[in-house]
Order: structure tokens, then sequence, then C-alpha cells
């Protein structure tokens, strides 16, 4: 869903409450708080509704990441034991990562997935490989010049500048599985 100012806050509104209603759902209908149990139902349940597709509607305002990012921070404070800790904290005893960083990395990895043609799409052609490499590896992106937000925000845009400060050894993995396990040993900020 997209309005005619080409914004995803219709849609980000909907899967929030779509997931927010499974997760209420979830809580509802176990009558157990084991994390173990209530995470794999969110896992299997919740997060593929946050997730699906986001590489087209991944947000940029803060707003907008914070409102889905409320879904799992809402989630894990009902598990048993967590309500306390803080939800940096909440994460890392239960070995998740922030919804944020999870957008970033699956952008990262259909990035890898079309330089390298490992995927049928045909948005390549956005992606602009710069043409004199002086330092990093053979894979530098390019960006394009943006006057409006509109097209500074796309995939294409939005990529170029995490992609580019990623390491040699991660960006030319020769599988993807390689490039998700390297890319997990990077430092992404």
């Amino acid at each position: 869903t997209v309005n005619s100012r080409l914004k995803f806050d219709k849609h980000i509104a909907l899967i929030v409450h779509k997931a927010m209603s499974r997760c209420r759902l979830i809580l509802k209908c176990f009558h157990s708080r084991n994390a173990t149990i209530m995470l794999q139902a969110y896992v299997t349940y919740v997060r593929p509704i946050l997730e699906y597709c986001s590489s087209v509607w991944s947000p940029h305002c803060k707003y907008l990441i914070d409102k889905i990012e409320k879904v799992q921070r809402f989630f894990t404070k009902r598990l048993a034991g967590l309500h306390i800790m803080s939800y940096c904290n909440r994460l890392k005893s239960l070995h998740l990562q922030s919804l944020e960083s999870r957008r970033l990395i699956h952008d990262l990895v259909l990035c890898y997935k079309l330089l390298h043609d490992k995927s049928d799409s045909s948005i390549t052609t956005t992606l602009n490989l710069c043409r004199n490499i002086t330092r990093g590896h053979s894979y530098k992106l390019s960006e394009r010049l943006c006057t409006t937000d509109v097209t500074k925000f796309y995939f294409s845009n939005r990529i170029v500048n995490v992609w580019n400060r990623l390491p040699n050894s991660v960006v030319s993995s020769p599988t993807v599985a390689v490039f998700k396990k390297r890319l997990i040993d990077a430092d992404l900020i």
C-alpha cells in the first residue's frame, strides 16, 4: 500500500496492526510464558509479517522505524522474567536482532544477489558500479544524484554507503550462505 506521494506510512500501519494482533493472539492462546516456546511462535507467526518484502518499503523516518520496532518490544516484554529488562538487554538475552538491523541485512543480501546474478530481478540496472576504484572492493556502488526524498531512500540509494563499507572478503563471497555468515561478523555501523 503506497500513497500518492510514494510513502509507505499506511502500509507500515497495516502490517504493524496485523503483527500486534497476532502477538496478542499468541499471548492469549499460550498459557506458558516460556521464552523458548513463545519466541518460536513469534519468529514463525509475527516476524514474517514485519519483514515481507522489506527492501521495497523499508522506512527511513525514525517514527516509522520505532512503530515497527514497537511490535518486538511489546512481545519480548511479556516473556517470563524479561519485563524489567531494557529492550537492548532483552534482545541480547533472547539472541535476537532489532528489526531495523534485520531489514538492513535483508537489503545487503538482496544487493549481493543482484550484483552476483543470483536473482531474477531487473532492479540490477538501478545499481551503478563505480568505474574508477582506487580503494576497497571491486563491487563498489555509486550513488545517484537525488533531489527528493522519494528517490533518495529507494533501495538502490540507501544501500550504497553500507555496501561500500563492507570488506572485500564479505562482498566477494562465493555463495549467498557464505555471504550471510560473513555479514554477521562484519561491522555494519
